[in-house]
């Protein structure tokens, strides 16, 4: 196994158990309220209110502190670092880009996300093939 694919790997493992799920909704009890009256009017100004109540509910936004944002960025960057120091041993010792592209594109998530760049370590997606003039 490549020492690439096997950061990687660790720090799959480390981080998606820590990305947000907003499928997820936590469970929130109904409260309890006592027997309302047996008819109320409608007021649409009134069903408004409620409603803005649980916006938050039904579009729940992830939350990150700055102080777990700076931190997976701090993450990133040394994953950045050993990528590179793991890049040239996986060279010199014949497994060259030998890491699944899964794995390269969920780092590239996370460091895009965190605003750092792998491309000095997996190089810029190629545009198409290129030929020489002349």
């Amino acid at each position: 196994m490549c020492v690439v694919s096997a950061i990687g790997d660790d720090f799959h493992r480390r981080w998606e158990p820590r990305l947000p799920k907003p499928w997820e909704v936590p469970a929130i009890p109904m409260p309890i309220y006592p027997d309302p009256a047996p008819f109320r009017p409608y007021d649409e100004k009134d069903a408004q209110k409620e409603l803005e109540k649980f916006k938050d509910l039904l579009n729940p936004k992830p939350v990150i502190s700055k102080e777990d944002f700076d931190q997976l960025k701090k993450e990133v960057e040394a994953l950045k670092d050993a990528l590179k120091y793991a890049k040239i041993y996986d060279e010199a010792t014949g497994a060259k880009d030998c890491e699944m592209e899964e794995k390269i594109a969920f780092l590239k998530k996370i460091a895009e996300m965190v605003g750092v760049d792998l491309s000095e370590v997996f190089g810029k997606k190629p545009r198409g093939k290129r030929t020489k003039a002349g």
